[in-house]
């Protein structure tokens, strides 16, 4: 998927598709499959992401053993993809100046950043809010070991 969205110069397009994954990890989202990663053509030759849907942390309510949809790396165990997973695919695609590292660090500050607010959402249920909360710590130990 990811190189049908960059093929070779689309490098926001790259730079979202990292964003959404590195998302999907943080929120431990199992059902992360295939399905789930849609383009449209707009342009008959140039396919481009759909926005994003089924955005779900099903780790929360299917224990440690949650898995991601599709192998990213060679694994579906969150706990194997990491910052260097994504500079990887990164480098694999010629894609250097993609930044994806710098990509995935954003996304986890900016989920921390807006978690609290998103989290008076689930107020109303304490032990979804403590698990979904424990997911986001623990996956951003994960993506990124040196912080």
């Amino acid at each position: 998927m990811a190189a049908l969205v960059y093929r070779r110069r689309d490098v926001a397009s790259l730079r979202e598709f990292a964003r959404r994954l590195a998302f999907n990890v943080l929120i431990s989202n199992g059902d992360a499959h295939l399905k789930n990663w849609s383009l449209i053509y707009r342009d008959p030759r140039v396919p481009a992401l759909s926005p994003a849907y089924d955005l779900v942390s099903t780790g929360v309510y299917m224990g440690d053993g949650e898995t991601l949809g599709l192998k990213f790396a060679g694994t579906k165990r969150f706990d194997q993809i990491t910052v260097w997973t994504f500079e990887r695919l990164e480098r694999r695609l010629g894609a250097t100046e993609a930044g994806l590292g710098d990509v995935v660090a954003d996304l986890v500050a900016r989920v921390h950043e807006a978690w609290p607010e998103c989290a008076e959402l689930l107020s109303g249920t304490p032990d979804i809010l403590k698990a979904v909360s424990a997911t986001i710590d623990a996956r951003s130990r994960t993506l990124l070991p040196t912080q």
